[in-house]
């Protein structure tokens, strides 16, 4: 006999049909919830299914042998031990599981509403046909003849002697049963009885075994709390012994303090000493310099008066011009030019105006933010700002030129792996003058770059390719 085990208020029905062995249950507390596996050595098949059940029998078949349950923290775990090579399909909806077993492979796609339709169909047509045999049976029975009334009699009599035969055998088996089950349940209390017995001496037990460790244990905070008063005792002598080592070795520096201040002190007399000097000496060389430089002046000046005397001169005196004889004997008179100073490249161009940096850019923040299809970062910038962006190994790197200041708080990492998103990681780094800003990202990503006053965004996402 095979026992089986069913969901709280659950109806049972066990299909034995071509299509192979199969076992339905239905229950009334809405889905379920199950997993399904195999073991080996020997074949099983395991269900587990959460919820309590009762137990009840059905008729094995040449595919499930038997089948073991167990109930653990809400879960019941059906295990079914199946002939060797078997195979298994479990079907669900809603509230209804359907698990079938046979010894080749499933290999029909119906679903459950279906499949389990064919198998009440053909359990009814095998109930149908084993009532018509009955009925054709009974109408083929002959009726007795009047001259075999002392046969039939008999037959009678053999048959109500076999009937009473067969009452006592149910009798007797029925009584085997009972007395298998009072055994079973004398069995069953004796086990009881002993598990009790077992737990009294093991709750003894441990109730002597927590009464040793709670003396153990105040036995070992007493001894702590004495050594922690030694130790306390210890440690006020060792500070005591160095707040005096303390206090002479502040009086030493206080002494080797005044003492160098008074080398210092002299030190800065002698020094402002020598510097007053050195500056009544500067003075001097100053003043000989100046008188120097105003006789070179008046040197100057008057070579500058005497050279413009002479030139008014010369322009006083008649225009000289030089006369050559050509080849056709006349002669010709040379007009005498003075040669003008040639003019350079400086004179000639106008002075273009001179375009001054504005002030250096300021980084004040570094944002990210991740949307539906791709990731932002955003540099927040003020000043002018002279950055280059390019594709490393591994993603991509800003290098940001022309800062003023780099706040210490920019060169934090910004950790965005909990946004699943198209950027791992930023890591602004500092080198010199220049902010390097790592961006890591998985390959073949795509970059795309805009502004918004004085925002830079950089947005990164996966290319579609059509």
């Amino acid at each position: 006999m095979l026992f089986f085990l069913f969901f709280t208020l659950i109806q049972i029905q066990t299909f034995n049909s071509d299509q192979g062995f199969f076992v339905l249950l239905n229950s009334n507390e809405g889905a379920t919830t199950f997993s399904s596996y195999r073991l080996t050595n020997p074949d099983r098949i395991v269900l587990e299914i959460k919820g309590s059940f009762g137990i009840t029998e059905i008729t094995p078949s040449s595919t499930v042998k038997d089948v073991t349950v167990s109930q653990k923290d809400g879960v019941t775990r059906f295990v079914f031990h199946i002939k060797q090579g078997s195979h298994y399909t479990v079907l669900n909806r809603k509230n209804s599981i359907l698990i079938g077993f046979r010894p080749d492979i499933f290999i029909s796609e119906s679903v459950f509403d279906d499949l389990l339709a064919d198998l009440v169909k053909e359990e009814q047509q095998k109930r149908d046909e084993k009532q018509k045999v009955v009925i054709a049976q009974k109408e083929e029975k002959p009726a007795p003849k009047k001259d075999e009334s002392q046969l039939v009699a008999k037959m009678l009599k053999d048959l109500e002697t076999k009937k009473i035969e067969e009452e006592n055998r149910e009798k007797e088996r029925l009584a085997k049963i009972e007395k298998e089950k009072i055994e079973k349940e004398q069995k069953r209390l004796a086990e009881e009885k002993r598990l009790a017995e077992e737990k009294r001496l093991a709750e003894e037990k441990r109730l002597a075994e927590e009464k040793r460790l709670a003396e153990e244990k105040r036995l070992a905070e007493e001894k702590r709390l004495a050594e922690l008063k030694l130790e306390k005792q210890r440690i006020a002598k060792l500070e005591h012994e160095q707040r005096i080592a303390e206090e002479k070795r502040l009086v030493q520096e206080e002494q080797k303090r005044l003492a160098e201040e008074k080398r210092l002190a002299e030190q800065k007399r002698l020094a402002e000493e020598k510097r007053l000097a050195e500056e009544k000496r500067l003075a001097e060389q100053k003043r000989l310099a100046e008188e120097k430089r105003l006789a070179e002046e008046k040197r100057l000046a008057e070579e500058k008066r005497l050279a413009e005397e002479k030139r008014l001169a010369e322009a006083k005196k008649p225009e000289m011009k030089k006369s050559i004889k050509t080849d056709d004997g006349e002669i010709r008179h040379l007009k005498i030019v003075k040669a003008e100073k040639e003019k350079s490249l400086a004179d000639e161009l106008p002075d273009l105006p001179v375009k001054k940096l504005e002030r250096k850019g300021t980084l004040k923040n570094i944002y990210f933010r991740k949307f539906a299809e791709f990731s932002r970062v955003t540099m927040e910038v003020t000043g002018e700002t002279d950055y280059q962006f390019r594709e490393i190994k591994g993603g991509y790197v800003i290098d940001v030129h022309n800062f003023k200041k780099i706040p210490k708080y920019l060169l934090n990492i910004i950790d965005t792996h909990a946004f699943k998103a198209e950027v791992e990681y930023i890591y602004p780094k500092k080198l010199g003058d220049i902010l390097k800003i790592y961006i890591k990202t998985d390959p073949g990503m795509a970059v795309r770059k805009s502004e918004e006053g004085k925002y830079i965004n950089f947005d990164f996402f996966m290319p579609t390719i059509e």
